[in-house]
């Protein structure tokens, strides 16, 4: 907008296009000059043109009207026949917006303002400097104005001294709805005024809030109310603002503090909100405040998985009609590319023998995609039942728990928020619940739930459903994007260019020891074979010919691999440990036995035969070393009945009390 010499008001171009007027519209009145528009040229620029004011329609100038209305952003109802919308008075106040000459002093006294925030010294932001700076010099404007109110008030403007002031609170309002101006501006005469005095006292800190330390301006001003407000935000209880602000100003009241707001609450907890571990616990503080540590994927496959069980966004139907299951997945991901390697289904409860299946699935598809048992070098996981699995994942590879309260240290946390993992669980599920969940509850739409309840999986379909998800996520271009690879590819590509040392080869025994699951109950060593029950299953495991000799009768432990049972790990927790396999029943009669049988029987007869010949075989090499050293059978015969009657006679001796040489005569 601009004022010719006349002070006649025109519009700018790029003003009637923001106050609505269609551009095309705009061009054509331009051209042919139509009424009601006021169309001319800009006296300081003959290719731009303006639009007279006086000169437009009603329509028009209604129009203009509510557009500097929006501007100013008028609060005021229509009966208050306010003056933001009319814009003379609004060009008319331009020269008291123009004498309001910017307070560079005060530019440099909040710059070097430095208090104590939740990290140490803090400075002003720039947006507050430029704030506080246009606030003090407003006040400083208005001061010196006051000081000669006849040369710069009535002169210079041409208006009477309360025009003044009421222009400057129409102008203070408009800067604070603009947010140019701080808080400390109310935009009244009334309040004007207290400011005035205030900042006259005070000089530039006045304006500065408590927010910032200024404890002039702070009702908590000392550290035992400060100490006091943080209790109570600090509850458990999670009491809300307007209750804290009661119970603060009875204390308040009683031990001579000043009074405080619900709104000072919320600013006082705001600002405080990473200390009040106790209000949120402290798994929130930390995820909201802990320092991040950015870090690498692992170079290579095989160098860092992790594991961590999944509430999975199915529904299940069961026999019953009031039936619904759900389901857990617990899941093991190579971090190199986050490829999920194994997995394990639960339902509602878990056990740590699911955790070692889920580890134990992720071991058969590494040999599945390599032709050989493979161990990861380190391992991370979630915090569950870490007493009972410690010593597991510690025997798998080197092993850090991931901290209580830690939701970022982990990629496989990723895997689950990450937009492939969602297109799987809603790939052709009608169960899958996360189609009806709310943005604000996070509920389930019961009428769909009823509607489809009926078309749900049954929950003995569940692991197939599983299965599923896990094949497509191995198997589908990233991102379901045909140009991609697979994860699948990826990992498998990395795996055979990776370092040699980076692999770590496991035989048969090493794979039981790491990943078996141990029986609960231990077996003797009867009868040339172990026989646990294992799930309400007996097995027998054949104990080879070097360890069964020197351990008949003894306790010993089960390690077993669910996925085959043909072959188990034996051991008693200390030296003995041995792989057995399960033992092939013959027939019971020559009519029963197919090609081969009879060798087979054969054979098992001659380790029998020779088993037992080992007692002979070692009772003659004790003999020969007997007499090799003069030490005959009679002798030892003699020996024997001696020390017998020596013992004999020393306990007769000791039961007398008497130590002369016994005599059952005298005793007679």
């Amino acid at each position: 907008m601009k004022l010719n010499a006349d002070n006649n008001l025109f519009i700018e171009f790029s003003e009637m296009v923001e106050a609505g007027f269609p551009l095309n519209t705009l061009k054509s009145v331009n051209i042919r000059s139509t009424k009601g528009y006021g169309v001319t040229k800009d006296w300081e620029d003959a290719r731009c043109v303006l639009y007279a004011y006086d000169e437009m329609s009603d329509k028009n100038r209604e129009k203009i009207q509510q557009w500097l209305k929006k501007k100013v952003q008028c609060h005021h109802q229509p009966e208050d026949n306010c003056k933001c919308g009319d814009p003379v008075y609004y060009m008319s106040s331009k020269p008291l917006r123009d004498s309001i000459v910017m307070d560079r002093t005060a530019e440099q006294f909040y710059s070097a303002y430095r208090y104590d925030g939740p990290t140490g010294k803090s400075s002003l932001l720039p947006d507050v400097i430029r704030k506080y700076t246009l606030g003090a010099s407003v006040l400083q404007t208005i001061l010196e104005a006051e000081a000669d109110k006849k040369k710069l008030i009535k002169e210079r403007f041409g208006i009477a001294i309360e025009s003044y002031y009421e222009r400057i609170c129409e102008i203070i309002k408009a800067w604070q709805t603009e947010g140019k101006l701080p808080n400390k501006f109310a935009g009244t005469y009334a309040t004007l005024r207290r400011a005035l005095q205030q900042f006259s006292v005070t000089g530039y800190p006045y304006l500065i809030s408590h927010l910032y330390g200024n404890k002039l301006a702070a009702k908590v001003d000392d550290d035992l109310s400060e100490s006091y407000l943080l209790e109570l935000l600090d509850h458990h209880n999670q009491y809300d603002c307007v209750f804290i602000s009661r119970i603060y100003n009875e204390w308040a009241e009683k031990n001579g503090h000043k009074t405080i707001t619900d709104g000072t609450v919320k600013n006082f907890m705001a600002r405080n909100k990473q200390f009040l571990s106790g209000r949120v616990g402290k798994a929130e503080i930390n995820d909201k405040t802990r320092r991040k540590i950015k870090h690498n994927r692992p170079s290579s496959p095989m160098l860092l998985w992790e594991s961590d069980d999944n509430h999975l966004d199915w529904w299940f139907r069961g026999d019953t009609a009031k039936e619904y299951h759900r389901i857990k997945g617990i899941i093991v991901t190579d971090s190199h590319n986050d490829y999920i390697l194994g997995y394990a289904i639960a339902g509602e409860k878990m056990n740590a023998d699911l955790v070692r299946l889920a580890y134990i699935n992720a071991m058969y598809h590494v040999r599945e995609l390599t032709g050989d048992w493979y161990a990861p070098f380190e391992l991370k996981t979630d915090q569950w039942n870490i007493n009972e699995l410690t010593p597991y994942y510690e025997g798998i590879g080197h092993y850090y728990p991931t901290p209580v309260g830690s939701k970022g240290g982990r990629r496989i946390e990723n895997l689950f928020g990450h937009i492939d993992w969602q297109r799987s669980l809603k790939w052709d599920n009608d169960n899958y619940t996360g189609h009806n969940i709310s943005a604000k509850t996070r509920g389930v739409n019961l009428e769909a739930v009823t509607a489809l309840k009926k078309e749900w999986a049954h929950i003995d379909e569940a692991s197939v459903q599983l299965e599923q998800h896990i094949e497509r996520l191995r198997t589908m271009p990233i991102g379901f994007d045909k140009k991609k690879k697979s994860r699948q590819q990826l990992w498998l590509e990395a795996f055979n260019t990776m370092p040699e040392k980076y692999k770590v080869p496991l035989t048969d025994e090493q794979f039981l020891m790491k990943f078996g699951i141990t029986h609960g109950w231990s077996n003797q060593i009867r009868n040339g074979v172990v026989e646990p029950t294992i799930l309400g299953t007996s097995y027998s495991y054949g104990v080879p010919k070097a360890y069964y000799m020197d351990n008949i009768g003894k306790s010993v432990f089960t390690k077993y691999d669910p996925y085959d049972p043909s072959r188990v790990l034996i051991t008693d927790n200390q030296r003995l440990r041995f792989v057995a396999k399960a033992v092939t029943p013959v027939a019971g009669c020559m009519a029963d036995m197919t090609d081969g049988g009879r060798n087979f029987l054969n054979k098992l007869l001659a380790t029998t035969t020779e088993e037992m010949s080992q007692a002979g075989i070692k009772k003659q090499r004790r003999q020969d070393v007997l007499e090799q050293n003069g030490i005959g059978a009679l002798l030892l015969s003699n020996g024997l009945k001696e020390l017998k009657y020596q013992a004999v006679e020393n306990y007769q001796r000791e039961l007398m009390g008497i130590e002369k040489e016994y005599n059952p005569l005298s005793q007679m």
